[in-house]
């Protein structure tokens, strides 16, 4: 009877703790682990220490299983690519734990016996671990100690202590982005609907308003993974051995997007799958069955797509925002004998050296502007019926919903036994619009007629404004009639326009014959991935 006092007396303090009066918590069986299920609403507790450990160490896990379902929103912000791999998942988990038990102290004073008593227990041996683990993981044990005992584990390597001591101010940072009492919340509906959290949740939140402590919550977990993916992961990555397979994709992207853009966000390819996120020892996602195919339902199929795309695209168009600044700012050649403007530095030297007199201005230089227009021309013949078409439908989604929050101009068509144009980039994404992108997936039949599109975007792009034009075919094998479609690739190279491939399929090496700049033998789910990677490498290179 008293056991079942207590683990009903658990029940109330995770409710109370989650504010979710339905939250329901399962006793597993021993060894089983402590974990909070955001698909069941469920806290699961290791039925084995219920019997081991003091009832406060038992209250303190639960409360820390609570604060997770109270304030973590990961699974909704953070690319699932992320998610899904161990390594990351590790550094994710162990930030978000510091954050939330520091929340849980903020928030239940009298809860901090309790959190004392187990993470002294749990954390006491990683101060004696061993001193041949790797970089990565003393990087993971000396932020974990650092926060909690105030110093990093021992030994540790030069390589991994350094990028402590560079992430902690980020760490410090995260330990702030904390939501604030729900009695303390005013209306929050005019700074949600201007984060960038608020467009992670569009569709959900047409049908489920958040209340302000939602909203808060919301907005305070989308900080921490800013700051993680600016300020930590970065250098959490530097100490992960080269030869580690975080898979083929992810890994190709990280490398290619920090080649493009140095010391910037890390984005992961972002397939279309279910995520049952949980979140303790560093414990990665249980793996569930893919999602099943968009179907035409009441639904928009391109809301659908978007919604499960949001945190890639918000991550991409700003990183391309912040990109285009950087390249089309007005810079300054220093040191010059004449100028529009005098150099106050140079100036201040030239008192103390007269000799200096040929070195006081500066000259503005040309910035090298960048002024891009996109085509994307997507092979819709019979043979990509299923999961590619469904695929390159995402990929089009994406590069709409990039391109429109960085105001590049995108045109979109589809080609089979005849081609059509999608989407005008003077064309606003209306209804009508996203319903015509959206019957993309049951359109597959027919041929390969890839020069009547390429004839039609070449009408189109030839007459662009624009100075940057830049075309990418997605296709799984030759065109119908080959020369038609090399003489229409020569025509748009003849005006300066790019035209780069994606072979979706084993055996899609003939693209590259016939666009030598292509990306071929891709599997369905590292489309999207692959076309954002394209993308960036074509500004790159330009």
């Amino acid at each position: 009877m008293a056991r079942s006092l207590f683990i009903e007396e658990l029940a109330q303090l995770a409710r109370l703790a989650a504010f979710r009066p339905g939250l329901q918590m399962i006793v597993g069986e021993k060894g089983s682990g402590w974990s909070f299920d955001w698909r069941t609403d469920t806290v699961s507790i290791d039925g084995g220490r219920i019997e081991t450990e003091s009832a406060d160490f038992t209250r303190g896990l639960v409360l820390h299983e609570s604060a997770h379902a109270a304030i973590t929103r990961l699974d909704a912000i953070v690319p699932v690519a992320v998610l899904k791999d161990r390594r990351l998942f590790a550094l994710l988990n162990v930030v978000e734990d510091c954050r939330i038990e520091t929340w849980m102290q903020i928030r239940f004073p009298g809860c901090r016996p309790w959190v004392r008593q187990y993470n002294d227990r749990l954390f006491r041996p990683v101060l004696a671990a061993d001193p041949q683990r790797p970089p990565a993981a003393q990087f993971l044990t000396g932020l974990l100690t650092r926060w909690w005992f105030g110093k990093a584990a021992e030994p540790m390597g030069d390589e991994a202590r350094q990028s402590v001591n560079s992430a902690w101010p980020a760490i410090e940072r995260v330990l702030l982005a904390l939501p604030p009492a729900p009695d303390a919340l005013g209306d929050l509906s005019v700074s949600y609907a201007r984060n960038p959290v608020s467009r992670c949740y569009t569709a959900s939140d047409d049908h489920e308003p958040p209340d302000a402590f939602e909203k808060a919550v919301r907005m305070a977990q989308y900080e921490m993974w800013s700051i993680v993916h600016r300020d930590i992961l970065p250098a959490y990555l530097r100490l992960l051995p080269p030869e580690d397979n975080l898979g083929k994709s992810l890994l190709v992207y990280f490398s290619r997007l920090q080649e493009a853009m140095p010391d910037r966000r890390v984005l992961g390819n972002l397939p279309a799958t279910g995520l049952a996120a949980t979140l303790h020892g560093a414990r990665p996602p249980s793996p569930t069955p893919d999602e099943a195919p968009l179907k035409p339902t009441g639904h928009d199929p391109y809301l659908l797509s978007w919604e499960r795309q949001h945190a890639a695209i918000e991550l991409l168009a700003e990183w391309l925002l912040r990109w285009f600044q950087a390249h089309n700012r007005t810079r300054l050649r220093r040191g010059c004998p004449w100028g529009s403007r005098l150099d106050l530095h140079a100036a201040m030297r030239f008192e103390a050296d007269l000799r200096l007199y040929d070195q006081l201005w500066c000259r503005p230089l040309v910035a090298n502007r960048i002024d891009p227009h996109f085509s994307l021309v997507i092979d819709r013949s019979g043979s990509m019926r299923g999961k590619r078409i469904e695929q390159s439908f995402h990929g089009a989604v994406f590069l709409c919903e990039v391109c429109r929050r960085v105001g590049a101009p995108l045109n979109v068509y589809s080609f089979g036994s005849h081609a059509e144009r999608l989407l005008h980039h003077d064309e606003p994404l209306s209804a009508d619009v996203r319903a015509r992108l959206g019957s993309l997936p049951e359109s597959a039949s027919g041929g390969t007629n890839l020069s009547a599109a390429l004839e039609w975007v070449a009408n189109d792009v030839c007459e662009s404004p624009f100075q940057d034009r830049f075309v990418f075919v997605l296709s799984d094998g030759e065109p119908d009639d080959a020369e038609a479609a090399r003489r229409q690739i020569a025509r748009l190279a003849a005006d300066g326009i790019s035209v780069m491939g994606l072979g979706l399929g084993p055996e899609t090496l003939r693209l590259r014959e016939l666009l030598p700049v292509s990306q071929v033998n891709l599997a369905a789910d590292e489309l999207p991935g692959a076309l954002a990677t394209l993308l960036v490498q074509s500004l790159r290179e330009r």
